[in-house]
C-alpha cells in the first residue's frame, strides 16, 4: 500500500514500499513466536522444578512485558526506551523471585491472574508512554534554544 500514513511518537511517517511492510509484520510474528516460546520454556522449567508459582506469575509478566514491547515498538529506535525497559524489567525481578507464589497449579489461580497481567501490562505501555512525552518535551525544548 503505497503513502500509508502511521504516527509514531508524534511524527507521521510515510510508507511507500508495500514489500517492506509485509516482510517487517513477518519478522515480528517470528520474534513473537520465538518470545513466546522461549518464555514457555523457562515457565515449564520452573513448573518442574517444583516453583509452578513463580513460573506462572514470572511467564505472565514476562508476556505483559513482551506485549507492552510490542505495542511500543516504534519506539525501538530510541536509547531511552531500552533503558526504561530495562528498567521494568529489573523491577519485575524481584517481584517475581521474592513473593511468596503458591506452588499448587489451579487453573482457577491461574485465570484469576491474568487480570493482574493485563494491569501490569497496561502499566508498563503507559510507563513507556510518560518517558516518551517526557523526552519530546526535553527535545523540544532542546531545539527552541
Amino acid at each position: 500500500m503505497e503513502g500509508v500514513q502511521r504516527l509514531y511518537g508524534g511524527q507521521i511517517v510515510t510508507s511507500t514500499n508495500s514489500n517492506t511492510s509485509g516482510r517487517q509484520t513477518r519478522d515480528s510474528n517470528k520474534w513473537a513466536l520465538m518470545f513466546g516460546l522461549c518464555v514457555g520454556i523457562a515457565g515449564g522449567f520452573l513448573v518442574i522444578s517444583g516453583k509452578a508459582g513463580k513460573g506462572v506469575a514470572g511467564t505472565l509478566c514476562a508476556f505483559a512485558i513482551g506485549v507492552a514491547i510490542s505495542t511500543t515498538w516504534g519506539l525501538r529506535k530510541n536509547i531511552w526506551y531500552w533503558v526504561t525497559v530495562g528498567l521494568i524489567i529489573a523491577l519485575h525481578l524481584p517481584l517475581v523471585l521474592f513473593i511468596p507464589w503458591p506452588n499448587v497449579i489451579v487453573p482457577s489461580e491461574i485465570r484469576l491472574l491474568f487480570p493482574i497481567g493485563a494491569v501490569d501490562g497496561l502499566f508498563v505501555v503507559g510507563v513507556i508512554s510518560l518517558i516518551e512525552r517526557f523526552m519530546s518535551r526535553r527535545r523540544n525544548r532542546g531545539s527552541e534554544n
